[in-house]
Parts: structure tokens; sequence; C-alpha cells
């Protein structure tokens, strides 16, 4: 059984929940642990478990990343429900919604590092240097954006100044703000690149 302060996980090996928590209903099993029975609680992982893993490979996120994010979500809201929050009815559309949300939340994150098994592909690969640029090419191709175009890059990429805050400051979405920047540099690039620039 669970104490207040124990993670929500089973901590018997095998432990078989009684003949009376398998025949409860969700909702009954979240009154019962709302009044203080945390061996509901522990009724509800044993049941739901095996759904909640499944939803997080519907995801599409990694097999060990998507059982992490299916124990987190049983994590979370036992949490909640200590606080008076989560769920009192439909328990599994809430766990569901929970492990979806945690697993986005986790390929976004993995999607910003790169993961690897082989150390070999992190090894210098020779390629050709491009032509040096001198002050006065740059100076040139930056000249040649709208001063609008210019800014937003000084702003992105000198000042460090994220796009939702720039989108605040002048009234539009974070979106457009991200469109004109890719803009901007793709310009920027192409006049580089541009022997005329």
């Amino acid at each position: 059984m669970l104490h207040r302060e124990q993670d929500p996980h089973p901590t018997t090996a095998g432990a078989m929940p009684d003949a009376g928590d398998r025949q409860a209903s969700d909702e009954e099993l979240l009154r019962r642990f709302r009044a203080g029975d945390d061996a509901a609680f522990e009724a509800l992982y044993r049941r739901h478990l095996p759904t909640a893993t499944a939803i997080a490979a519907t995801t599409g996120c990694h097999r060990t990343r998507g059982e992490d994010a299916a124990a987190e979500a049983f994590a979370k809201i036992f949490r909640a429900m200590r606080r008076g929050r989560g769920p009192t009815e439909n328990f599994c559309g809430y766990l569901a919604t929970a492990v979806r949300r945690l697993c986005y939340e986790t390929m976004r994150h993995d999607a910003r590092h790169l993961l690897v098994d082989d150390w070999a592909v992190l090894e210098p690969v020779e390629v050709e240097a491009p032509p040096p640029l001198t002050e006065s090419h740059v100076g040139a191709a930056l000249a040649a954006l709208p001063a609008p175009w210019r800014e937003l890059l000084w702003w992105i990429e000198v000042d460090g100044h994220p796009t939702a805050a720039i989108a605040a400051a002048q009234g539009r979405t974070p979106g457009a703000v991200s469109a004109a920047a890719s803009r901007a540099r793709r310009r920027l690039r192409n006049s580089l690149s541009s022997p005329a620039a």
C-alpha cells in the first residue's frame, strides 16, 4: 500500500490487487483515493499502465521515453489529486491526455538535441570551406535588406530576443515574426552567395 509521501508506482513486484479493487469502477477507485485509500490509486495504476504505454507508442515517442512518459503521467495525476485537483471521472481519458502531452514535450525536447549511439558520427567531416567574406561584402548584403528586416535580424541574432517577445512588442503573432525572420535570413544568404552582392 502507498503512503502519502510515496511515489504512486506499485512497490510490491508481482502483487495482484484484491478482488474488490479488480471489480471496482474507475470512479469508485477515484473516490476511495480522494478519501485517503492509497491502494485505490495503485489499483488504477495496475489497471491502466498497459493502456498508458500503448498510447505513448501511438505518438511516435521512443519506446523507453514513452514508458517514462506513461509513468510520469501517473505521478502527475497522483500529485494533482493529492492537492484536490485532477480527475473525478473518466480517468482513462484524463490519463491519455497527460501521456500524449508528456510524449510530445519529450519529442520536442529531443528534436533540439542530437541523440546518437555511435560517436563516430560526431567526428569532424572534411568539407570545402566557402570563400572568405570581407566586411564590405557582409555590409553590402546587410544594407541591401529592407530596414525592418535588418532590425529584426539584429534583435534575434545579436540581441538574442525571442520571437514571442518581439511579436508582443510589435503587436504581431510569433508566427508572423518567425516568417519574416526566415525571409530576411534567406535574402541575406542569397546576397552573400551572389558574386554581384
